[in-house]
Formats: C-alpha cells, structure tokens, sequence
C-alpha cells in the first residue's frame, strides 16, 4: 500500500465536492444527458433520473441535489446494486426524511472520493432501511463505520511503510480495508491492530511477512473474541502467529478452525491447545490432526 488512493483522477474530488456545496451541472444539463458520465453509464444514470423524478416525494431542490450525487456516483464508478442502495426506482419508497436520505448520499461519495470502499457503508444504509432503524441511531452508525474506514486504512498504510510486502491489487486492497473496518465493527480496536502492526514489524527481522497477512491476522483475533476470548488474549495469539510466520493462507486456516471449535468444550482449552500448536509452529495439517485429536472439531469440519 503506497498511501495512495485508490481512485487516482483527480477531478474526481473536486466532482464530489461540486456536490456537497450544491454547485454541480443544472438539472436541465443532466437530464439531457450532458453530464460528465461515461456513455456506458447512460443507462443506469437515466434509470435511477426517471426514479428521482417520479418520486413523489421530494422537492425540486433535493431532486436537483440528488441527480447531482448521482453524476458523482457514477463517475466514481459505483455499480448498479451500490446505485440501488442511494437511489428510488419508480416503483421504491422513501424510508427516510429527505436531509437524511442526502445526508447518508454524501457521506458514502465523501469516503469514496477518498479512495475508501463505500461497501461496508452501503451494507448499513441498506440494513438501516430494511430494519426502518431511526435516523439518527443510522447516522452515529455510518459515522462510526467512517471512523473504522479511516482507522483501518491509516494502519494499514503505517504497516506498508514499516516494510509490509504491499497489496499489489487495488481492488483488493479496498477489500482488505474494508475487512479490517468491519473487525473493527465486531470488537476489534486500533490498540488491537497497532500490536498486530507491531508483530508484523518484528517477524520482517527472520522473513516475509505482507499488509494481507496483518490483515487476516485480524480477522483471527476477531473471530477469536466473537467466540468469547478476550480481546487481548485474541490479539496476543493472532499476532503470536504473524511472529511465527503464519501468512495469509495459513491465517484463513486457523480463522476456519476457531470458527469449526464445537461448542460443548471451553473456549479458553480451546486457546490453550491452539497456542501449543503455535509454539510447536505446526503446519497446518498437523494442526488440524491434533485439534481433532482433542476433540475440537471433526474429520467434516475442515472445509
């Protein structure tokens, strides 16, 4: 990760930030199809207008305001079922006052904008409506998954330049960032993520270790804490794992495993038995052997 952004033109921001002061193309200009989309976009920019026109619901103003997140939408790149999430069809109703409804439009285009993935946002507004959660418990929702977007990525970054192997694949690079955030949502804290960071650090002193393998070390130390292990005690064995060289791979193996734990044995002998395995630095073969062996998981449980 080279502290970079993911979406690298860069009138993509200033785009956005037409939007949020309202001095976006005229209504009129979008409409006719003048707006800055690609031709490829025509279809869907056309299809959610005729929605935000149709509706009956909103003023002229946040008409215009909403065909304005939508060209901003589109020229980010946002895909139809992103698109559906922000936007009414002719046939949809508003769950949302019209200020929220823009609200939540703006604060997905800022992150994007930022090279950040809208997902995990996207997922929570999409939640919010379904659920018709109240508007200001969905705000606090999406502000704090903001907040996890940014923490995840400043860590990340951090590690890169500590000398993490990078992620060579901006999409999944997003990926991972929005991975990271959503531990973040499940219990996992940035005190949590600097140790893994830490642990990362020390294991380049004897080999490879990369930003991905951090990151699935994450999600093992959450997984851990979801079955009911202290946060410190799962980032402790998770970065323990990241000191012995467990990459990526190995990380999706073990997440497998404490996810396969059977529940009638305690989840601390559970620990136990997976750090002796740790210290023995067993492959994972043969630590799938001894789990089974001791009863934590059956021959089926692997896959």
């Amino acid at each position: 990760m080279k502290n970079r952004k993911i979406f690298t033109n860069s009138l993509l921001p200033l785009l956005v930030t037409a939007v949020l002061v309202g001095t976006i193309l005229p209504a009129e200009a979008q409409i006719s199809g003048t707006d800055p989309v690609p031709a490829e976009a025509s279809q869907l920019r056309h299809r959610f207008q005729d929605g935000i026109v149709a509706h009956p619901g909103f003023t002229s103003a946040e008409r215009r305001a909403m065909q304005g997140n939508l060209v901003a939408c589109l020229a980010l790149g946002f895909t139809e079922s992103q698109l559906a999430v922000l936007f009414p069809d002719k046939s949809s109703e508003r769950s949302f006052s019209a200020e929220a409804f823009l609200g939540f439009k703006n604060r997905v285009l800022g992150i994007a904008s930022e090279g950040l993935p809208p997902e995990p946002m996207l997922a929570k507004i999409q939640e919010g409506s379904i659920k018709q959660v109240p508007e200001p418990m969905l705000e606090r929702a999406c502000a704090r998954i903001e907040a996890n977007l940014d923490t995840a990525r400043r860590v990340m970054t951090g590690a890169a330049a500590d000398g993490l192997e990078e992620i060579d694949d901006p999409a999944r690079e997003q990926r991972m960032v929005g991975g990271v955030a959503q531990h973040m949502w499940r219990g996992m804290n940035e005190e949590g993520l600097n140790h893994l960071r830490e642990q990362a650090r020390l294991r380049l002193r004897e080999g490879a270790c990369g930003v991905e393998d951090m990151a699935w070390a994450s999600e093992v130390a959450t997984r851990l804490h979801e079955e009911g292990v202290d946060l410190h005690e799962s980032v402790r064995f998770a970065g323990d794992a990241l000191r012995r060289g467990y990459r990526a791979p190995q990380m999706r193996e073990l997440r497998l495993m404490v996810a396969a734990r059977r529940g009638d044995h305690s989840v601390e002998g559970f620990l136990v038995d997976m750090e002796h395995c740790l210290s023995a630095t067993m492959a994972i073969d043969d630590m799938y052997n001894y789990m089974m062996q001791h009863g934590w998981m059956g021959p089926g449980d692997r896959h």
